[in-house]
């Protein structure tokens, strides 16, 4: 009786489907590390904005909307948010480079408020920097606000949570 050693096209079949459901697995696993990733550079990058402007601030000894020249840069526009971040670096000194730092992981335009509850009676400020991501997953990890007060340079300051 002769054997034949070829395989049929049924374990052919049965082969390829079993290595396109590994292969789907893999990809939605590397999505999740993908989207990590996304977050820590986003993170980072919020970091850095926060910590340029605190340098800008204490360079100047001013609130952060007279270190920018606006009191909204995000009601201004893109245009606006990448002016305002070139004139954080330049108070800055140059130090915390910020000079590359235009979009988010996502596309989107990093959000930058300096005038929440400036001047006043306490003379202190609560500015914000967030990543305009429009993923209802991760917004509330990428809002950073920080409390600044010209009486006492030493602010509080946390991500925000949901």
């Amino acid at each position: 009786m002769k054997t034949s050693r070829a395989f049929t096209l049924i374990e052919l079949l049965v082969v390829i489907s079993i290595i396109g459901l590994l292969a789907s697995v893999v990809l939605v696993s590397l999505n999740g590390a993908r989207y990590k990733a996304q977050l820590t550079k986003a993170r980072s990058d919020i970091m850095q904005i926060v910590h340029s402007a605190d340098l800008a601030r204490l360079n100047l000894n001013e609130p952060l909307m007279f270190v920018t020249g606006s009191n909204c840069s995000y009601c201004s526009g893109e245009s606006a948010i990448v002016a305002a971040l070139k004139k954080i670096g330049d108070a800055s000194g140059g130090l915390a480079g910020i000079e590359n730092i235009r979009n988010d992981p996502w596309g989107g335009t990093y959000q930058l408020d300096e005038n929440e509850t400036e001047g006043g009676s306490t003379n202190c400020s609560r500015d914000r920097v967030w990543a305009s991501n429009g993923d209802s997953r991760s917004s509330y990890l990428l809002e950073y606000q920080t409390t600044y007060c010209l009486q006492h340079p030493v602010g509080t300051a946390g991500w925000q949570s949901p």
